[in-house]
Formats: C-alpha cells, sequence, structure tokens
C-alpha cells in the first residue's frame, strides 16, 4: 500500500538543512490508517481476476484487458493474445467449436453421452463462472482409480485459468470439511476440486457456496468471518462418489469407466493438458463462441 500510495502522491517533507521542501515515500502511518478504515473505502469491488475472456451476466463479451466496472473482473490475459470472440456466430461456427472441444474428450471412457455432456459442461461453465451468480457442482465418478476424473477436471481448468486445479482433501468429519473449504474459499483460487473423496459428499456449507453469489466463512485462527463471492467452478472427484441431502440438487455427475483392472497402465498417443497449454486461446475461442451463440438464441 506504501507502495501504491507513493506511486500516485508526492508525499513532501520539510527539510530544515535545505531550507526547502522534499519528496518522500509515504509514510507508514498514512498506508495503515487507510488499511484500517475497512468499510469506508471509496474503491470499486473487485470480484475476481480472470486470464481468458469471459461472457458478462448479460451475455456481451468481455475481452479487454483491465478492470471491468459492470462485473468487477479484472482481466489479465498474463501476455497471451486471445482471437477475437465472434458477436454473432453462426451454426457452422457453433459446430466448429464443439468438434474441437469434443476432440479434447475422445480418449475418456464415458459411461454414456449424459455424463460427456457433463464434462463439456465443465469446460463451459468454468470459463463464465467469475460472472454466474451460481453453478452446479462437477462431480466426476468412475468405479476404479486411474480412470481419468483429476484429468477430466484440470483439461476444464487449464483452459479456464492457464493451469490444473488446485485440490482439497475432503478431511474426516463434517466440521473439518467445512474449515477446508472455507480456507480453498479464502486462497482465492478460480476452480477447486474436493479430490478423492472416501465418503459421501453433502454438508450445509457445500450447498450454500452452490446456491448463493456470496457467503460468509471463518478466518482460522482469528475470531473474524469474511464474505466472499461464490464465483468459483467447484469440482469433485472419488472412486463410486456418492452425494447427499441438498446437495444432489446442486450436482451434475459425470461417470467414467475404462472397462480394466489396471487403467493407470493405459498408453495414449495425445497429452490433452499439453494441447491446452500449446493453444489455449483457440479452446477458449471454441467454447465462448458456443456460448454466445446460446446466448444469442436463448438457449
Amino acid at each position: 500500500m506504501r507502495e501504491t500510495f507513493s506511486r500516485v502522491v508526492d508525499f513532501q517533507k520539510f527539510d530544515a538543512r535545505s531550507r526547502g521542501w522534499a519528496s518522500i515515500d509515504c509514510p507508514k502511518a498514512v498506508a495503515e490508517t487507510y488499511l484500517d478504515r475497512e468499510g469506508k473505502w471509496q474503491l470499486p469491488m473487485l470480484t475476481r481476476i480472470i486470464t481468458a475472456p469471459t461472457l458478462r451476466p448479460d451475455g456481451s463479451i468481455l475481452e479487454k484487458p483491465g478492470f471491468d466496472e459492470a462485473t468487477g473482473l479484472l482481466f489479465e490475459p498474463q501476455g497471451i493474445l486471445f482471437p477475437p470472440v465472434p458477436p454473432t456466430p453462426d451454426v457452422f461456427d457453433v459446430v466448429a467449436a464443439a468438434k474441437t472441444l469434443l476432440e479434447l474428450l475422445k480418449t475418456f471412457p464415458f459411461t454414456d453421452e449424459h455424463s460427456r455432456a457433463v464434462a463439456l459442461s465443465a469446460i463451459l461453465t468454468s470459463l463464465i463462472r467469475p460472472s454466474l451468480p451460481s453453478a452446479p457442482l462437477h462431480a466426476f465418478t468412475a468405479p476404479i482409480r486411474g480412470s481419468g476424473k483429476s484429468l477430466l477436471m484440470d483439461v476444464a481448468s487449464m483452459i479456464s485459468t492457464g493451469h490444473e486445479t488446485p485440490v482439497m482433501a475432503q478431511g474426516g468429519s463434517a466440521e473439518e470439511f467445512e474449515k477446508r473449504l472455507g480456507a480453498a474459499f479464502l486462497a482465492g483460487d478460480g476452480t477447486i476440486s474436493i479430490d478423492n473423496c472416501e465418503q459421501p459428499l453433502g454438508g450445509v456449507l457445500l450447498c450454500q457456496v452452490l446456491t448463493q453469489p456470496m457467503v460468509s466463512v471463518r478466518i482460522l485462527g482469528q475470531s473474524k468471518k469474511a464474505v466472499l463471492p461464490t464465483n468459483v467452478s467447484l469440482f469433485a472427484t472419488g472412486n463410486n462418489l456418492r452425494i447427499l441431502g441438498d446437495a444432489t440438487r446442486r450436482a451434475v455427475v459425470c461417470s467414467l469407466d475404462p472397462h480394466c483392472e489396471r487403467p493407470e497402465l493405459r498408453k495414449f498417443t495425445v497429452n490433452v493438458l499439453e494441447l491446452i497449454r500449446q493453444d489455449r486461446p483457440r479452446y477458449v475461442l471454441a467454447a465462448l463462441t458456443i456460448l454466445r451463440f446460446a446466448v444469442l438464441r436463448n438457449l
């Protein structure tokens, strides 16, 4: 804060030896006083930092780097040049875009078309999640480990954020799970995975973050609470994953089954995450083309 104030304000102090005014760094007390005035800051609300173009809640395209006053999102492309999203894509554009995304999913052993649709939903939702008031949990389950559950959610995260999904453990109790989930939201990641769930998944806080635009969580080690936006893509993985209670209405489930005893030994000629790293703008453009088309057609 002192560095920021010093950059925009010319603080001066009278120098008795030179009998004149000299520029100085921002005094520490000024920065500390400003930080202590929480709730009185005359600043716009920053809801999330994104690294790829997205759509605003009204369906308009957000692709100009910098702070977007309409959404509170800060778009920082990190030196990546993203092609413009077509404002009025046609059916041929959408078919080509869908083919591009489905190519990434062709090696995954989906049990049915519903599961493939959930995987595609994870990709599309992650890219516009910062602008949505709520979104379902995307859960990935399989009868055996090594089936591709974690890789599938990393595909969605890599396209939307440029990196794999940060993971958290479920914990041994409902109280421990809620503490960990609250800490994960405080960390500010764009995607979160509840990884390798060994117990049925549910709980009050999970339901809240899946339906409410804001949630209050306790800061670990302190008596304070923080009110946070819930515009995070939430994933869960587990072998024979079970979802309980009201969370069942707030989740969509993708089932994988490789039909072999040692799926981790399978060989693939394509590394899907490396494909995204090499040409991430292509996949971002494909996803936003589909979403923009859906907005125009009220789908």
